[in-house]
């Protein structure tokens, strides 16, 4: 098992993380906190992959909520057209049937976009911190 970096490690990490994603040279840093540049560059690499899990797992929570919410609609909007089909009322029965197909369309515009959002978070897990500038120069930034 690898031992922990010395930024990991160090008393002072989420000032030097806070550092890193501000921007600051890492020479500034390295000369503020006592750490070298790099392991500064190593773990900025890590650190985006970091951020990137978290960002991932926040959208993947936010999507199971929505779809959440859109299943309590469209079991409503079933429940509002049987009573209504029931009740002999034809039109809105139907207004109920639209209504749980723009449903079911919107949790498939949700499913597939987090699809995407996962494929494009695989995609950035699998590209490693030395490989991201030439990356990102071949694609003219992101």
């Amino acid at each position: 098992m690898t031992r922990p970096s010395s930024i990991v490690t160090h008393p002072q990490r989420d000032a030097i993380e806070t550092a890193l994603l501000n921007g600051t040279p890492f020479r500034n840093i390295a000369e503020q906190f006592g750490v070298s540049i790099t392991a500064l560059s190593r773990h900025k690499g890590t650190l985006a992959g970091t951020i990137a899990k978290a960002s991932a797992s926040e959208c993947t929570s936010r999507a199971d909520a929505l779809r959440a919410k859109i299943e309590r609609l469209e079991h409503k909007a079933e429940s509002l057209g049987e009573k209504a089909e029931k009740d002999g009322d034809l039109k809105t029965a139907l207004a109920a049937v639209r209504e749980r197909a723009r449903l079911l369309e919107l949790g498939l515009k949700v499913a597939d976009a987090l699809e995407i959002q996962q494929r494009i978070e695989a995609l950035e897990a699998s590209i490693t911190p030395e490989q991201s500038p030439e990356i990102k120069t071949e694609m003219g930034g992101f």
